[in-house]
C-alpha cells in the first residue's frame, strides 16, 4: 500500500522548518576597523540642522575623501546636537551617508540653567581671540581663545561647578 506525503504526515505534527544555515566567518574576513574603514569628525556651520547632512550635496566638497562604511561623526559648532553617519555611497561631488544616531545636547545635558547661560554671552572674536565667554554685567572676559561656541558652553560649565566666577 503506497501513501501520499499527505495522507503520512495527516496523523503526526507538522515537520518542522529546515534550520537556516550560515557559515561560521573565516579569519580572512575579520580585520581591526582602523585598517578597513575610516572615522571622520566635522563641524557643521551655524544653523545647520542634522537633516540638512542628508543631503548628498552637504558633503559635495569632502566626498571625495568618504568611500562605502566610512563612520562620519558630525556635530553642531554652538554643541546643540552630535550625530553619528554612516557612508553608503560617495561619489566626487556628492556622498549618500545614513543616520546612525543623533543626540540633542541641551543645557539641561550640560548642567547649566538658562538663566546662568543669560548671565553671559559666547562670540567669536577672531582668528586670535577665537571663541570667548563674556560676563554680561561688566563685558568682563571670563574665557579666551576657544575652538568652537561648544567649547565655550563648556568652559563656562566647568568654571561655574568649580565656583571660579
Amino acid at each position: 500500500m503506497t501513501q501520499t506525503a499527505t495522507e503520512s504526515t495527516a496523523g503526526t505534527a507538522a515537520a518542522p522548518a529546515e534550520a537556516h544555515k550560515y557559515q561560521a566567518i573565516n579569519p580572512s574576513r575579520l580585520k581591526l576597523g582602523e585598517y578597513i574603514r575610516n572615522i571622520f569628525t566635522a563641524t557643521a556651520h551655524e544653523g545647520t540642522l542634522v537633516e540638512d547632512a542628508l543631503n548628498p550635496e552637504y558633503w559635495a566638497h569632502v566626498s571625495e575623501q568618504f568611500k562605502s562604511y566610512d563612520k562620519i561623526e558630525l556635530r553642531a559648532d554652538d554643541g546643540s546636537w552630535y550625530a553619528e553617519f554612516m557612508v553608503l555611497d560617495a561619489s566626487r561631488t556628492w556622498a549618500r551617508v545614513k543616520l546612525l544616531n543623533q543626540w540633542d545636547l541641551t543645557t539641561a545635558d550640560t548642567s547649566l540653567s538658562q538663566a546662568t547661560l543669560d548671565a553671559y554671552r559666547f562670540e567669536f572674536k577672531g582668528p586670535h581671540k577665537k571663541w570667548c565667554v563674556i560676563r554680561n554685567s561688566d563685558d568682563a572676559y571670563v574665557h579666551e581663545q576657544l575652538a568652537s561656541k561648544g567649547d565655550a558652553m563648556a568652559a563656562i560649565g566647568t568654571l561655574l561647578k568649580a565656583g571660579a566666577v
